[in-house]
């Protein structure tokens, strides 16, 4: 697990904030449901109790851990899956997402992520 906190930009934080609350309702569920106590995950995966607890509070979790954790628990890894597509790539959505990048070349994109050059909500990108 990563040994600061994640920076997220300011306008993606609201969306972020709200997955990771549900991937952390998730990891609650799937192991409740499986009936298993956060010391027994623990010893299946080669971890500690409180490894587990940081998981399922934080919701901060490597992807492949969170493959281990998924196969104790039964659950397909979609189980885990937290992004709606249809807010992220619809064009005209309120919520900050890959729309953004629509229709950009790849250079285009590492250009302007470089830089922070996209245009604001709402307005259409101008070729470069």
């Amino acid at each position: 697990m990563p040994s600061g906190k994640l920076r997220i930009e300011q306008q993606f934080q609201p969306d972020y904030e709200k997955r990771r609350s549900i991937l952390v309702d998730r990891l609650h569920s799937a192991r409740r449901e499986s009936g298993l106590s956060q010391i027994e995950v623990a010893y299946m995966i080669s971890s500690n109790q409180s490894f587990i607890s940081r998981m399922e509070d934080s919701g901060v979790v490597e992807f492949v851990v969170l493959e281990r954790v998924a196969a104790v628990y039964g659950k397909p890894l979609s189980y885990f899956h937290t992004l709606n597509y249809a807010e992220v790539i619809t064009p005209g959505s309120n919520q900050p997402g890959l729309h953004m990048y629509e229709g950009h070349s790849l250079e285009e994109w590492k250009y302007r992520s470089a830089r922070k050059v996209w245009p604001p909500k709402g307005e259409e990108a101008k070729p470069l």
